[in-house]
């Protein structure tokens, strides 16, 4: 019988895991047909009967601690395991037994906030691939044209919060046992991707992986049982790194490793802060599974790089036969020398030692003349090209210098190979800046990365696990800065309004757990301390040097004064992971844009006139359409630059576009009331109709062709003034503006009054808004008492009929 597929062994594991299921409840849970799975059925059916059954627990992931187990008391009684301090866990992978021995704890000293916090990081990052039942308890954070979740305001992340935390509670209140993600592990080993990575506070690994783990798919327990043998603690044991780290890295890995301390020495675990280290190995002992890691005995070693330079050349399958030569030697010599050695190698390094036969695990890439050896947990990389030897493998442990050195004079000997040089060297990497507090200055929570335009702040908190659980300090003059920016004109309205969301969204994760936010108090009289920003620059900086943390900044003057000052930063402008928009062909808006509204109306029209355009480009450039994008990217950034606006036209029942210029509008109730009176609704959105829409024409006085895209600006107190706490629900008036908020050809906006005291009146403090903004007050015909009240304030009035 053939070997299983992958699809194939999912399919059998979940069968012999419960033979009850469905043929449908199957091929829902591992992605295929039911009648697929009925054929597996009927091919496999010897091979499934001959699986173990899964014993009567329930197994859920912990992503929050990968290598750790925490089971429920009653699992503990039910399966005798009070009297001991170690368990062993058997999987089935491919039918076979595989044993792991791991140190486990009550289910009741398990930390719910500490696991949330890890799958905020990893339901993030893994978005928008995820297994259906996970998207579905998120649907309504879910853009179906994004492939991020819809958190990015203060209240939404608060809402997805929420939902997160009812998430973690179906899936593991229920559990018997939790078991961290490295000791559980994915089954199916070949759907790593390794271009895409999920990078958590204490892990990284493959998105795809982590699909799978939030799916619910992965190894099948088949048994729980005491360990009844030896734990062995080994007079050295060895984790390795790719690079150098920094003290306090390593100092915090270490700690890791040790509160885990007892391995399986049959495993190989990947421990990670920041940086990652895999291990353990201690080459020498008996075949003790179990081993004991301590302060005393843990070794992290970095992966050394030998180059020996040869006057002969080693030629692979990818070289061109014009660079072969006789004197040439091929790669697959040295594969098959090496594959028929047997190596010899005392553990201990000493001469009069008994030689050990290494068990080796050799795989070959011939084509690019590589070979990676696995022995004693280890991994040593052999790369031949050219006139060069290559060897990556761990430093400082006798076992593989003695191996790496073995292997080389037995090639050097067999192909009478003459080394010109050899040198040896350390693999090192520029440590990320890693601390326990940051602080984000004025330019950092306006987040406007680049010329991008201002952005929520968790496209930087989400991408770096560094930022989780540590302390984000914002110091009184950050908020200060951002108070006196609308005065001064130094940031746009949407930069100062994004401060304020930032603030708010970093509000909400310390409120979750996941930062902890010190906002720091004003002084008792800060009159005459601030006038110039150079000024406010240098109090910033002092802040971050008193408190030892690490300034987190986009603005380059104050950067290269911190560097000078050996104030330790972060440019926010690579450590965000913001989306760059999408470059669009110039030709096309010049050929296209000024035409929308005069010849070209509908959206068919449109598109079918950028694609005309799309092809004439391709032409032009010899058939390259590689770069292009869809002609209806085009549509939707016009629109969402408010280039251009959709309206609907219930005259000739569809929806058109125009040209558009931008204009803000404070409206009065009354207002919103008529405005919401003339929402049409077309394919399911809303849309200001074009009756109203001419209207607003005429009221900002605009002579450009097309209609204004008005952003209805309306103060706090419209919205907070008419609810009450009697209400059993949102007032009329919040209702309409809520209607007023979801149409497609305006904006809404709710601002705050800054020059002026809010007296709480929503008529009051709209034409103090009014004025603040420089902006039309527009009110109804039965609103004329206004133009009194707006001539002594100095607004301006408009009115609707």
């Amino acid at each position: 019988m053939s070997e299983l597929t992958p699809l194939q062994e999912q399919i059998v594991e979940v069968i012999a895991g419960d033979p009850e299921l469905s043929n449908s409840s199957i091929a829902e849970e591992v992605g295929c047909s039911a009648s697929y799975v009925s054929e597996v059925k009927s091919e496999f059916a010897e091979v499934i009967s001959q699986r173990p059954e899964s014993p009567d627990l329930t197994v859920a992931p912990l992503f929050s601690e990968p290598s750790n187990v925490y089971i429920s008391e009653s699992c503990i009684d039910k399966f005798g395991l009070s009297q001991s301090e170690y368990c062993e866990l058997t999987y089935s992978v491919r039918g076979r037994p595989q044993p792991q021995v791991t140190k486990f704890k009550s289910i009741n000293e398990f930390s719910p906030e500490t696991e949330l916090h890890h799958l905020f990081y990893e339901i993030n990052n893994s978005f928008p691939n995820l297994d259906s039942r996970v998207v579905d308890f998120f649907d309504h954070f879910y853009e179906d044209e994004s492939d991020d979740l819809n958190i990015y305001s203060p209240s939404a992340l608060n809402s997805f919060l929420d939902n997160l935390s009812n998430y973690r509670e179906n899936l593991q209140q229920k559990a018997d046992i939790l078991i961290g993600t490295e000791l559980l592990r994915s089954y199916n080993r070949e759907i790593e991707d390794p271009t895409q990575v999920v990078i958590t506070p204490s892990s990284r690994r493959s998105a795809s992986v982590t699909r799978e783990f939030l799916a619910g798919r992965f190894r099948r327990l088949i048994e729980l049982k005491p360990f009844e043998g030896e734990v062995r603690t080994p007079d050295v044991v060895y984790f390795t790194r790719q690079a150098t780290i920094p003290e306090e890295i390593e100092e915090r890995i270490r700690e890791k490793i040790c509160d885990i301390e007892i391995f399986d020495s049959r495993h190989i675990y990947s421990i990670h802060d920041g940086v990652t280290v895999f291990g353990p190995s201690a080459p020498s002992g008996d075949d003790t599974s179990a081993i004991r890691v301590t302060e005393g005995n843990l070794q992290l070693v970095v992966n050394n790089v030998q180059t020996l330079t040869l006057t002969e050349r080693i030629v692979t399958d990818d070289m061109p036969s014009e660079d072969i030569d006789s004197k040439s030697i091929n790669f697959e010599q040295i594969d098959n020398l090496i594959s028929e050695m047997s190596i010899e190698i005392p553990p201990d390094g000493e001469r009069d030692s008994e030689p050990v036969e290494l068990q080796i695990n050799m795989f070959s890439h011939p084509k690019v003349g590589h070979i990676h050896f696995e022995f004693s947990q280890l991994t040593v990389t052999f790369l031949a090209h050219n006139n060069n030897i290559l060897w990556i493998y761990p430093n400082s442990i006798p076992v593989v210098d003695k191996f790496v050195g073995l292997i080389t004079e037995l090639i050097i000997d067999e192909f009478n190979f003459t080394v010109e040089k050899k040198d040896t060297q350390k693999i090192t990497g520029e440590p990320p800046i890693q601390g326990d507090e940051y602080v984000f200055d004025t330019n950092a929570l306006y987040h406007q990365i680049g010329s991008q335009k201002p952005t929520n702040i968790l496209h930087t908190v989400i991408p770096n696990p560094s930022l989780y659980d540590s302390t984000i300090s914002v110091p009184w003059i950050v908020l200060y800065e951002i108070n006196k920016h609308k005065d001064r004109g130094s940031a746009s309205p949407k930069a100062q309004k994004q401060g304020i969301d930032n603030l708010l969204t970093l509000k909400a994760l310390s409120e979750f757990g996941l930062i902890e936010l010190d906002v720091q108090s004003a002084p008792e009289d800060s009159s005459g301390q601030i006038s110039e920003s150079d000024v406010a620059d240098i109090q910033l900086l002092g802040f971050v040097q008193s408190r030892d943390a690490i300034l987190i900044t986009g603005d380059k003057r104050l950067r290269e004064v911190a560097e000078i000052g050996n104030t330790k930063l972060i440019d926010i402008n690579e450590y965000a992971v913001v989306e760059q928009e999408v470059s669009l062909s110039q030709s096309v808006r010049e050929e296209i844009l000024h035409r929308i509204g005069d010849e070209l109306h509908t959206a068919d029209e449109i598109l079918d006139e950028i694609k005309t355009e799309l092809t004439k480009i391709t032409r032009e450039s010899k058939g390259d359409s590689s770069h292009q994008k869809p002609p209806e990217t085009y549509l939707k950034r016009w629109v969402s630059n408010n280039d251009i606006i959709p309206f609907y036209d219930p005259e000739e029942d569809e929806l058109s576009y125009t040209q558009s210029t931008s204009y803000d509008i404070v409206p009065t109730q009354d207002t919103v009331r008529r405005l919401c009176e003339s929402i049409e609704k077309h394919d399911g959105a809303k849309y200001l109709n074009k009756s109203s829409l001419e209207k607003l024409k005429d009221v900002v006085n605009m002579s450009e062709p097309g209609f204004p895209w008005v952003t209805f600006r309306l103060p706090v107190s419209t919205i907070l003034a008419p609810q009450s706490s009697t209400i059993g629900g949102l007032s009329t008036e919040a209702r309409r503006l809520y209607n007023l908020k979801g149409v497609k050809n305006s904006s809404y906006v709710s601002t705050e009054i800054g020059n002026a005291l809010s007296s709480g009146d929503y008529v009051h403090d709209s034409v103090l808004l009014a004025r603040e903004l420089e902006c039309i007050l527009l009110c109804s015909g039965s609103e004329e008492y206004l133009y009194r009240i707006g001539g002594i304030l100095g607004a301006k009035i408009q009115t609707i009929d």
